[in-house]
């Protein structure tokens, strides 16, 4: 197991990134870099459960460990999900079970930059190392083209 580490330099505030983050419609834009019509089913909150989905109904079933909005939000995967079922007693869960996926904003001025940080099973490290420069530009992309960066 490795852990992938990026960041992007993004000029926006904390609360617009958080907004392309986590909301449904930014989300599903970005996370089609993982898999095309990829979505979470979750309110965000502290201590629940998201569920990251393909259409098909595999993923991957995490626990929100903290949520700080505007700051962090980190998750620890918990199964797979195959055909919309929660699988955790597998040699293919066990690959992800426990794994961690952080993300974290730091604003100074006009700009924030968005630090990523995801565990990851080393076959598929150079997959996923190259999905996130994708993801991260993407996000830029869609900051970027929302209101002008303001402090706060």
């Amino acid at each position: 197991m490795q852990t992938i580490k990026q960041s992007i330099v993004i000029t926006t505030n904390r609360h617009t990134l958080w907004q392309v983050l986590l909301q449904d419609s930014s989300y599903r834009v970005w996370a089609a870099v993982f898999h095309p019509g990829a979505y979470a089913q979750t309110d965000w909150e502290e201590g629940g459960k998201v569920l990251f989905l393909t259409p098909e109904g595999d993923g991957m079933s995490s626990r929100i460990v903290r949520h700080q909005p505007g700051y962090v939000i980190s998750m620890q995967h918990q199964a797979i999900l195959k055909n919309g079922v929660e699988e955790d007693k597998s040699p293919e869960a066990d690959k992800w079970k426990y794994l961690y996926e952080i993300y974290r904003a730091v604003q100074t001025g006009n700009q924030t930059t968005l630090f990523i940080e995801a565990d990851i099973d080393d076959k598929y490290l150079t997959h996923f190392t190259t999905k996130w420069q994708q993801a991260l530009l993407l996000i830029k992309q869609l900051c970027e083209a929302q209101a002008p960066a303001t402090q706060s």
